[in-house]
């Protein structure tokens, strides 16, 4: 029997478009906040080996938000810190994690335990200091409820987000043997469902009956319901997916502040834009073929689709002003985020409220330019 592959002996190629999402959103987080705080705290909650060996050598989420702390403290361009901790359970895995990490000094810290054991400590550390949680676990065992409602309650006093890598797959598989009857191992899987939810309620959302898109649906909607009800906020998903467009995983963020929401989106467009580049490279690489409905109905070419997606948001835009009168740049983005997440970025606004200007329908408190801070008054 051949041996089995370590989990860190190579990237899985869809772990690139996760750690692509921290690796854009956590200089966002650590930027914005610390310009009104001198710390800011990240916190891998699973952190594995800090790299991935391999053909493909790779940083791991540890080494990615290290570097980025190491370019702030260097840099002399700010006057926060970012300080990130590190938390292992595996002894191989904190070995390597401890070896992958050396170099960056006192700015890491590493804790060998479990998130939920360590997670006292980590308050204790970071006290009301800015902190995103990145929660990566293989499966979901050990971000259990109990671990999250803590956070949650941080979240009331303190700045607090998290990204989480909700394994729906994993825990439909579990909430499966729900309808398993005379089955020992049932209760424990089904128990596992419930403490990671917090609730035996779940299992009023779920039907096996259904097939697994709806499934995994019903199940991350009511995960992402309960935090964002805990948090006071909302939550953001993007859907990790393979080269070949299956479903892996869902990235959930978790912020109770509207321009958290904000750029988020702007992270997930991007993300998202890398994506479809890469998927589409692969498939002319495997010599992708046209179907009939491609061919007979071709998709409009990108600028043709940006104009119309920029008109379509000029018109939410227009609605959305007329209401109130008069609104900020930002707060246009902040309050339109929700429904146009991951579809438009700061240009596509910029691009919108100049064609309602064209219009006659926005007028400006100056003559040119429109920043974050720009009153826009609607006509």
């Amino acid at each position: 029997m051949p041996a089995p592959v370590d989990f860190f002996d190579a990237r899985r190629e869809w772990s690139q478009w996760k750690h692509e999402i921290l690796r854009r959103y956590l200089p966002k987080f650590a930027g914005i906040l610390g310009s009104a705080y001198p710390v800011v705290y990240y916190v891998d909650c699973f952190a594995g080996a800090g790299t991935y060996k391999g053909h493909q050598p790779a940083p791991g989420s540890p080494l990615i938000a290290a570097e980025l702390a190491k370019t702030v403290a260097l840099s002399g361009k700010w006057s926060y810190e970012l300080r990130c901790i590190n938390v292992e359970p595996n002894g191989s895995y904190f070995q390597q994690l401890a070896n992958s990490t050396a170099e960056y000094g006192s700015r890491i810290q590493n804790l060998h335990g479990s998130f939920s054991e360590r997670l006292s400590e980590i308050l204790a550390v970071i006290g009301n200091s800015p902190t995103l949680f990145f929660l990566d676990p293989f499966g979901y065992k050990g971000m259990e409820w109990r671990a999250i409602k803590r956070l949650a309650v941080r979240s009331k006093v303190a700045k607090t987000e998290m990204l989480i890598n909700f394994n729906v797959g994993k825990v439909d598989r579990d909430a499966g043997w729900l309808d398993s009857y005379n089955q020992p191992a049932a209760a424990a899987f089904v128990q596992g469902v419930s403490e990671l939810m917090g609730t035996t309620d779940w299992q009023n959302v779920y039907d096996e009956s259904q097939p697994k898109p709806t499934r995994d649906r019903a199940l991350t909607d009511f995960y992402s319901h309960r935090l964002a009800q805990s948090f006071g906020g909302g939550t953001a998903r993007y859907a990790v997916r393979t080269a070949k467009g299956a479903v892996k995983y869902f990235v959930l963020h978790v912020a109770n502040h509207p321009r958290a929401y904000r750029e988020m989106s702007d992270v997930i467009y991007r993300v998202e834009a890398d994506y479809g580049a890469a998927k589409e490279l692969l498939e002319l690489q495997r010599g992708k073929q046209l179907s009939m409905d491609t061919f007979f109905n071709p998709a409009p070419p990108p600028d043709e689709a940006e104009a119309d997606s920029i008109l379509r948001l000029a018109d939410d835009i227009y609605e959305l002003g007329k209401k109130g009168g008069v609104a900020t740049f930002g707060q246009l983005q902040d309050a339109l985020a929700p429904r146009w997440f991951g579809r438009a970025i700061e240009k596509h606004y910029r691009a919108a409220c100049k064609e309602l200007v064209r219009q006659g329908k926005i007028e400006r408190e100056k003559e040119t330019g429109i920043g974050e801070g720009t009153w826009l008054k609607f006509v």
